[in-house]
């Protein structure tokens, strides 16, 4: 079940599951820093927040139709029984582990916490970008210009006309 999850939390960017909470996906973007000229990549960072804890949508239950070939009643069925052992076994270990996504802790007060599991993306190491100097396209110099290869594609444009008439004149006459 946790795979067929996570597939629709990277597709849907968010998912509640009941008695749980809310995960969702927020896109940070690329960064660039001027004092170290360091570049880093754009990631996707996945989120809980306990506070939203309201049913799923139809989508959701269409999608999880779809993926384990189960009736929708059969499915739902599935996915309640799902979040139900994840609640006990969150208040029995205090500790409920989801592969490639993270981990959820159960406080004492009943509170939720969940620690990001380390993805692929955050072991890029951010790139040094060296400076660019920009270049004024009125300053070309007389040797660039003459160094600009001379274009004889019309030549053959021509070759080939004469030759397409040529063909032509010799089959109808």
């Amino acid at each position: 079940m946790f795979q067929i999850l996570h597939k629709y939390l990277v597709l849907h960017h968010q998912l509640v599951v009941p008695q749980v909470g809310l995960f969702y996906v927020e896109k940070e973007p690329a960064a660039y820093q001027d004092d170290t000229g360091l570049l880093s990549a754009p990631r996707s960072l996945i989120h809980f927040t306990q506070k939203y804890q309201s049913g799923t949508d139809k989508l959701f239950f269409e999608f999880l139709t779809r993926e384990t070939g189960l009736e929708e009643p059969a499915a739902i069925h599935d996915y309640l029984e799902f979040a139900n052992r994840l609640q006990a076994e969150l208040k029995e270990r205090k500790t409920a582990i989801w592969k490639g996504v993270g981990t959820l802790f159960l406080a004492d007060n009943d509170e939720i916490r969940f620690e990001r599991a380390t993805d692929l993306q955050e072991l890029l190491p951010p790139v040094t970008i060296a400076g660019i100097e920009a270049v004024d396209g009125a300053a070309l110099t007389e040797e660039e210009e003459a160094e600009a290869p001379k274009d004889y594609w019309w030549y053959y444009a021509l070759i080939l006309l004469i030759l397409g008439l040529g063909a032509l004149a010799y089959y109808y006459i």
